[in-house]
Formats: C-alpha cells, sequence, structure tokens
C-alpha cells in the first residue's frame, strides 16, 4: 500500500510541478512508450477492478496493491523503473498527454468490445475473438 501512496505522491508532485518542462534526466531502465502505454492502461483496469469488488466477499477481494503488483509482474518491471519511467514521461506533459490519449483509446476500445452483445456458440465450434489484445509488446 505505501508504494501505491509514494506512486500517488509522485505523480501528484510532478504534475503541478511539470507545466514548465523541467529537464529531468532520462532513466538508465526507461520503459519505451509504447509498453508504458499498455502498463498504464492495465494500471487503470487494476483500479478500476479494485474499486468495483464491493459486492465480493472480502476473502476474494483483491488489494488494489496486489492489482498494481500483478500488472508490474505481467511485465516483469520493478516498482522502482515504473516509477522513474512515470516521472520522466510526466515530467514532458506534451508527450505525456499523447501517452495518455492512447491510454484511453485503448481502454474505450476494450469498453466496447465488451458491450457488443455475446451471441452463445453451443455446440459448434469456437469462434476466433474478433481482436486480440497484445500488452507488453513494443
Amino acid at each position: 500500500m505505501k508504494h501505491s501512496i509514494s506512486i500517488l505522491l509522485a505523480v501528484i508532485f510532478f504534475a503541478a510541478f511539470s507545466c514548465k518542462e523541467k529537464d529531468i534526466p532520462k532513466p538508465d531502465h526507461l520503459i519505451g512508450k509504447k509498453q508504458m502505454i499498455q502498463m498504464l492502461a492495465d494500471v487503470h483496469l487494476a483500479k478500476a477492478i479494485s474499486q468495483r469488488q464491493y459486492d465480493m466477499s472480502d476473502s476474494l477481494k483483491l488489494s488494489s496493491t496486489d492489482l498494481y503488483y500483478s500488472v508490474l509482474a505481467k511485465y516483469n518491471v520493478p516498482d522502482s523503473v515504473f516509477v522513474r519511467s512515470v516521472i520522466y514521461y510526466s515530467s514532458h506533459p506534451k508527450e505525456y498527454d499523447k501517452m495518455y490519449n492512447d491510454v484511453i483509446n485503448i481502454l474505450k476500445e476494450m469498453e466496447e468490445e465488451t458491450a457488443k452483445p455475446q451471441e452463445l456458440n453451443i455446440g459448434n465450434e469456437p469462434e476466433k475473438p474478433e481482436k486480440t489484445y497484445q500488452f507488453g509488446v513494443e
């Protein structure tokens, strides 16, 4: 939990001061833009999942911290690398805004895909999904 709070505070701090586009040095292990966009989309999905668990029993609920770390594990990225990458990209607000537009588009596309009515395919060959989402691919 303390890592989630530290990330939130770091993002808020740098967002408040990022309007001037200060020159923050590029970290040694910067996450690539495409992977960062996918990770940010997954982090937002994880946050939404943790907020929508109100009707589950306590034993089945996942903490937001567990979900956050599951995203990092999915991409095999240490917490420190993710935080430094968020800080670096957020220090370049114009580029970060473009990245977040891509994040929003990914989330909207996923939402539209799940909102489509699904037909039951009983006794027939399984259908291939219309679209496959690939996360963590540069």
